[in-house]
C-alpha cells in the first residue's frame, strides 16, 4: 500500500510513498515554500503534525 499526499490548498500531488514519514514531511515542506509561501515563510521550521494539516493523504495502490 502506498499514501499518496495531495496540498490542501491548490490539490497538487506532492508525493506518494510507501509510509509518511520524514520524506514526505520534507516534501511537503518544500511544496509549500514554494508554491504558498504565506503559509510556509523559508525561515519556518515546521513539526511534522502542522506539515500533515495542509495535505490530504490518501491511500492508493498506484502512482496516483
Amino acid at each position: 500500500m502506498k499514501y499518496a499526499l495531495f496540498c490542501e490548498r491548490c490539490g497538487a500531488r506532492i508525493v506518494v510513498a510507501g509510509q509518511v514519514g520524514n520524506d514526505a514531511a520534507n516534501a511537503t515542506a518544500q511544496h509549500l515554500r514554494a508554491e504558498h509561501p504565506d503559509l510556509m515563510p523559508a525561515d519556518r521550521r515546521p513539526d511534522f503534525a502542522t506539515l500533515l494539516g495542509y495535505v490530504r493523504v490518501r491511500m492508493t495502490n498506484g502512482g496516483t
